[in-house]
């Protein structure tokens, strides 16, 4: 679904909650992307199959972040079990509005 997006240069629209998977949306183009005001991001560790492939995933999924959603999870901790929620306010200061 990534990659359709990516080649159809449709604009993705982040309103409301985008938790986990959503997230590596944010590594779209940022012409393609737009942020409305209820819009926050979940981000964790990958999970659910071996420790390697789970330590490999998160690699990936960090790597494909742009440097300032890298910047905010790295001054979080980094991407672990827990959950960290990057809200509105710090995103739009990244996105344009919808």
């Amino acid at each position: 679904r990534y990659l359709a997006l990516k080649q159809s240069k449709e604009k993705v629209r982040f309103a409301g909650k985008c938790n986990s998977a959503c997230t590596l949306f944010l590594s779209l183009p940022e012409k393609q992307l737009c942020i409305t005001k209820n819009a926050s991001f979940g981000f964790h560790a990958a999970y659910g199959r071996s420790k390697e492939d789970n330590e490999f995933a998160t690699w990936f999924m960090f790597s494909q972040y742009p440097k300032w959603v890298q910047n905010w999870v790295t001054r979080k901790g980094g991407l672990t079990k827990r959950e960290i929620v990057m809200d509105y306010e710090y995103a739009s200061k990244h996105m344009k509005g919808c």
